[in-house]
């Protein structure tokens, strides 16, 4: 592990998040409030017959999470489920501007689910929640840092800009936070976790045309980034070998 590459992490870890771990609570009483609206009648019907539908989640947020005003849910028929979300600001905000920022949270589920379905569906919502509650507890310099470098149509429009995408110091906290809460949820080791997202973005990747030559030493850059963050935010783990600190 590179002396730079450490340096770059710990940064990470000073700049990171207002409130740290205890965004795990949030997400979850956030998402519970979710799995609420979904499961009632009313709703379901109105998604039923309208095939669209959006709210606004009444959820009493915590003092500590400065950055966010509501959590709006937008729900999209499909046949199988999937869900996205995203923190919204004014760009280049001023700290009070920040404090009018939403997450939006996208559910993509059939019409006629189920009870069991929301709950297995359950922890994919909070985890994208988590992963954007991390967003707003960023300072506005490191989500613009983001931002200008590569807008969000543009991640994989070079390999370039794809690495600064997911290696940037608002992205690696965002989504190891949230695959450390899905670990968590599904009682598995965030390390697989991880590399099963990585799995992902690597498809994704050859889904946008570029060969495995190309894709390969991105990944194995990403991977090195997330997993030492991993292992350095939460070192109570089992992390592999390869990544942990030199004579450990």
């Amino acid at each position: 592990m590179s002396d730079l590459l450490r340096q770059f992490i710990r940064t990470i870890l000073l700049e990171g998040s207002l409130t740290g771990r205890q965004l795990e609570s949030v997400a979850e009483t956030i998402t519970n409030e979710i799995v609420e609206y979904l499961l009632d009648d009313d709703l379901r019907g109105a998604f039923a017959e309208h095939g669209e539908l959006k709210f606004k989640a009444e959820v009493e947020l915590p003092e500590t999470v400065v950055w966010l005003r509501d959590v709006i849910v937008e729900l999209y028929p499909r046949d199988d489920f999937n869900s996205t979300a995203s923190y919204e600001f004014d760009l280049d905000a001023t700290d009070d501007q920040r404090k009018l920022s939403d997450m939006r949270v996208q559910l993509y589920m059939p019409t006629d689910y189920e009870d069991e379905e929301v709950d297995r569906f359950k922890t994919e919502i909070e985890s994208d929640i988590r992963h954007e509650l991390e967003h707003s507890g960023q300072s506005t310099d490191v989500l613009m840092d983001v931002q200008r470098k590569v807008p969000d149509t543009e991640i994989w429009k070079t390999i370039d800009r794809a690495e600064d995408y997911y290696t940037s110091q608002a992205e690696i906290p965002a989504y190891v936070s949230g695959l450390v809460l899905k670990s968590k949820r599904k009682g598995l080791e965030a390390a697989d976790v991880i590399d099963k997202e990585l799995y992902n973005i690597y498809a994704t990747g050859m889904d946008h045309g570029y060969t495995e030559e190309e894709l390969s030493p991105l990944m194995a850059r990403i991977r090195e980034m997330w997993q030492y963050y991993l292992m350095t935010r939460w070192p109570d783990q089992d992390w592999p070998l390869e990544f942990r600190p030199d004579g450990e």
